[in-house]
């Protein structure tokens, strides 16, 4: 709650849905000095410019020439400028996923359907996409488990190993543990996946380390 003189700012509502301009023209705020009262316009649009640049969205197009569908795919988009900071979401034709700033871009896991519901093409060679601020639940996590990283995108599951460094002694190639330790679906409760290195050149050791990690990939 914000007080300004002698008005009262209940809450952002009250700014948005035009109650308070009720207020200054009926409530107390009548009985305000001039100075009083330009100082208290110049508060009102500062509060209604940041609430704005808070809910500001900005329109993106991906470019689709083949006019094809697609499952999923990695996009990325230069950062536009004046990005408020904080999480961020995609959305395009209706879904709204997360959005992940990285070295200048900002990228999401998209989905495009080239066909209505009712199996009618579309044309999808430019499709727009809305990015606003606001948070919705994360596309890929990653937890540690032991000697491995657990990663999940909610469909399928991976286990990458957790290098901790230099071993004791060399060990040979072919008997060093694989970076991949497995990989099934979600709902599978066996893991697939058999790796393993050739050759018998001697490992010194290996070191895994986790240099970007947001709600939509990690590097």
């Amino acid at each position: 709650m914000c007080r300004v003189g002698r008005l009262t700012i209940d809450n952002v509502e009250d700014i948005s849905s035009g109650k308070l301009e009720k207020r200054l023209v009926r409530g107390k705020g009548n009985d305000l000095p001039d100075v009083k009262r330009t100082m208290l316009r110049q508060i009102i649009f500062c509060l209604l410019s940041s609430l704005f640049a808070l809910s500001a969205e900005h329109r993106l197009i991906i470019p689709n020439q083949l006019n094809h569908s697609w499952p999923g795919e990695l996009v990325s988009f230069p950062a536009p400028g004046k990005l408020p900071e904080g999480d961020l979401t995609l959305e395009v034709q209706g879904e709204v996923r997360p959005a992940q700033r990285a070295g200048g871009a900002v990228w999401s896991y998209v989905s495009i359907a080239n066909k209505d519901p009712e199996g009618k093409k579309l044309d999808v060679g430019e499709v727009p996409a809305i990015l606003r601020t606001g948070k919705v639940a994360p596309g890929i996590t990653v937890t540690e488990e032991k000697d491995f990283y657990l990663i999940d995108n909610g469909t399928y599951q991976f286990k990458l190993r957790n290098y901790d460094g230099k071993s004791e002694k060399a060990i040979p190639l072919a008997q060093f543990p694989h970076w991949c330790g497995g990989m099934k679906t979600k709902a599978q409760k066996t893991w697939d996946g058999n790796a393993y290195f050739e050759r018998n050149a001697p490992v010194l050791g290996a070191m895994t380390e986790v240099v970007n990690q947001g709600t939509v990939f990690w590097d």
